[in-house]
């Protein structure tokens, strides 16, 4: 059970994730990070089953963030075009506004 624990926390500590058991007592980790060009493109395939063309590599959205956006796309729209393109604009007026004001 010790080793257990000090494997969460070590993990943890390396990957910025938990690590979370699941149903059936494998460990699944979830990461707690700012999302990158990898997750975003996921989160697009996944929610849309389209490509998107947003570079946000430098910038620190965090997954939650997106994950917002998605829900309020998909509670707000009809159509699914409509939820790619409302999920589009929203992302480039969060990045427009939260990181064209610093520079």
């Amino acid at each position: 059970m010790i080793k257990k624990y000090i494997y969460y926390f070590i993990h943890r500590i390396k990957y910025k994730t938990y690590v979370v058991p699941n149903k059936f007592g494998r460990l699944t980790p979830i990461k707690f990070d700012y999302a990158d060009n990898d997750i975003l493109s996921k989160i697009c395939k996944f929610y849309y089953k389209k490509n998107i063309n947003v570079n946000i590599t430098n910038k620190k959205i965090s997954t939650c963030v997106l994950t917002h956006f998605v829900t309020e796309s998909k509670l707000d729209n009809k159509s699914t075009d409509g939820e790619f393109e409302y999920f589009k604009y929203k992302l480039n007026n969060h990045i427009n506004t939260n990181f064209n004001l610093t520079g």
